[in-house]
């Protein structure tokens, strides 16, 4: 049995890998992370057009479809690049909502997500609210 990467992982890491080398150096992630609002839209787009936004997300709503170890390889490559941004609100959000089977709010949200044109974030609440 391999329990090796595949090679359409190493090149999904290598891809994100070498896109936060060019565009999110560290003086870039200060810059962001010392503004206001603590977010760069054109990154979290640049990001959304690698398909980052939408990794876990059916094809049939845009996304690739791919599994929840892609989508923990994007994020260890999103860390050692200190990269901000909404990765992991998104990454919960979207699995959650990809698994509730609540279909008007997936063919909603999803292709939107999806192509970074929403950020979403996972909100839980207990029985009694």
């Amino acid at each position: 049995m391999n329990f090796g990467l595949s090679e359409e992982q190493v090149l999904l890491k290598d891809t994100i890998r070498r896109f936060l080398t060019e565009q999110c150096d560290t003086t870039r992630v200060r810059t962001i992370m010392e503004s206001e609002t603590g977010h760069d839209a054109g990154l979290w787009r640049d990001l959304a057009g690698l398909g980052i936004a939408g990794l876990t997300i059916d094809e049939r709503h845009g996304g690739a479809g791919l599994e929840l170890l892609d989508l923990a390889l994007a994020a260890e490559e999103l860390g050692h690049a200190a990269t901000p941004g909404p990765f992991l609100a998104v990454a919960l959000a979207t699995v959650a909502l990809g698994a509730s089977g609540n279909r008007p709010a997936q063919d909603r949200w999803l292709p939107a997500i999806a192509a970074g044109d929403a950020i979403v974030t996972l909100a839980l609440a207990e029985d009694d609210c």
